[in-house]
């Protein structure tokens, strides 16, 4: 475990929202012997600055679908501060897109407008919606929400 995964586990740990946590755990842990029918459960955790708070998803994982013989659970931790690249790469591989247009696709994932990301591509607007339009065929999207809305639930949005 890094030292940023200790940092985090130590301030959930001694995070007011601890029991809340530990309750949630349990509920889900129940779960995934086979009681009740809770897909999952959210928590968001503030932290001790003025940064957007942790996103939390605790969800069981049923017994019959792992290894273990006791009850599991896994818990998904989203820092809404952490902004991580997406590999244009990757873009062009799932979609089939030029390196120009997975270029544009991937500052588009990451929140940049049409004309800033037309200006870091150095490239003319007309330009980048040429090169959105042919995203939008290649991806059978037809507005930027919809690519967008297939890419955060594609591999690429894992990363």
């Amino acid at each position: 475990m890094d030292w940023q995964s200790k940092r985090t586990a130590y301030l959930l740990q001694r995070h007011p929202k601890n029991a809340t946590l530990q309750q949630m755990i349990r509920t889900v842990l129940s779960i995934s012997e086979g009681r009740g029918g809770l897909s999952g459960a959210p928590l968001n955790v503030s932290r001790p600055s003025i940064m957007r708070p942790f996103a939390l998803l605790i969800a069981p994982i049923r017994i019959d679908q792992v290894f273990a013989q006791q009850p599991a659970a896994v818990i998904f931790i989203t820092d809404p501060e952490h902004k991580c690249e997406t590999p244009p790469e990757m873009l062009k591989r799932l979609y089939g897109l030029t390196a120009r247009e997975a270029a544009l696709a991937a500052l588009l994932l990451h929140g940049i407008d049409l004309r800033e990301a037309a200006g870091r591509l150095e490239v003319s607007m007309n330009t980048a919606r040429t090169h959105l339009r042919l995203i939008f065929e290649k991806t059978d999207t037809h507005r930027q929400s919809e690519l967008l809305h297939l890419l955060l639930r594609g591999p690429a949005g894992l990363i």
